[in-house]
């Protein structure tokens, strides 16, 4: 006599990493795709993509068609990763952050939460993005670079490697980056430089620039090697951010001959 066994699908068992990364969550909120992601069942990735092994996309999260989530990298709950982007292995996608279509995060980067990366630009390899910064579209920040938190990378600018931009700062261009014999020197925007950690204007700089270097040990040599930096970076500063133009006062419309006319007659009834 033979006996029928049904065979019941075991749901693999979730593991504690998954629940470690996204807390709140239950095993029962979790679902394991063929290539080893885990995803939350309120998340959702598009047709094409591929969530890699030990990577994670948390509850309410999308991956686009086409995407790309790396082995042991991780889309926060809310996040969006658009059609074709890409993040590395072992990247961070902070909460209700955005990857924008065919973008790239490189491997262990991390975007914060609320941050925003533009399509088509680039994050490098080991870079972070603060909580709230924008990184614009078809910019590049470049590998173990930083962003701080609220900062703003304009559309197409480009941050090199290593370099920072200050939180809250407004970085419309590329910038000029020099490593001098003690700090770093940067101009990103209008009318500002920072030497080290220190952002002031080029006006307070050269007005202060020997008293803050003395302050900070700089020799005489040393401050002699930084006025030349800033003397660059004045120079440069008007050329790649020129002030606006004032604009013109629009020319006042000829008078018609009945409006002459009247004229004529008001002056002579006076």
């Amino acid at each position: 006599m033979e006996t029928n066994i049904e065979q019941q699908e075991v749901k693999p068992e979730v593991p504690s990493w998954v629940l470690n990364r996204h807390p709140g969550t239950k095993s029962s909120d979790w679902s394991r795709l063929s290539t080893g992601g885990w995803v939350h069942i309120e998340a959702s990735v598009g047709e094409g993509a591929r969530v890699g092994d030990r990577a994670s996309v948390g509850e309410g999260a999308r991956v686009g068609a086409w995407a790309r989530v790396g082995e042991g990298a991780r889309v926060g709950d809310r996040a969006r990763v658009g059609e074709g982007a890409r993040v590395g292995e072992g990247a961070r996608v902070g909460e209700g952050a955005s990857v924008g279509a065919w973008a790239r995060v490189g491997e262990g980067a991390r975007v914060g939460d609320r941050a925003s990366v533009g399509a088509w630009a680039r994050v490098g390899e080991g870079a972070r993005v603060g909580e709230g910064a924008r990184v614009g579209e078809g910019a590049s920040v470049g590998a173990w670079a930083r962003v701080g938190e609220g900062a703003r990378v304009g559309d197409r600018a480009s941050v090199g490697d290593r370099a920072s931009v200050g939180e809250g700062a407004v970085f419309e261009k590329s910038p000029l980056f020099i490593q001098g014999s003690r700090h770093a020197v940067c101009h990103y925007s209008a009318g500002m430089m920072s030497i080290g950690c220190q952002f002031h204007s080029i006006a307070h700089w050269k007005e202060h620039i020997r008293a803050i270097g003395r302050s900070n040990g700089y020799t005489a040599k040393e401050v002699t090697e930084y006025r030349m930096y800033l003397d660059l970076v004045t120079a440069r500063d008007a050329i790649v951010f020129p002030p606006a133009k004032p604009k013109k006062k629009p020319a006042a419309k000829p008078k018609l001959a009945s409006e002459k006319k009247a004229t004529k007659q008001v002056a002579g009834a006076a």
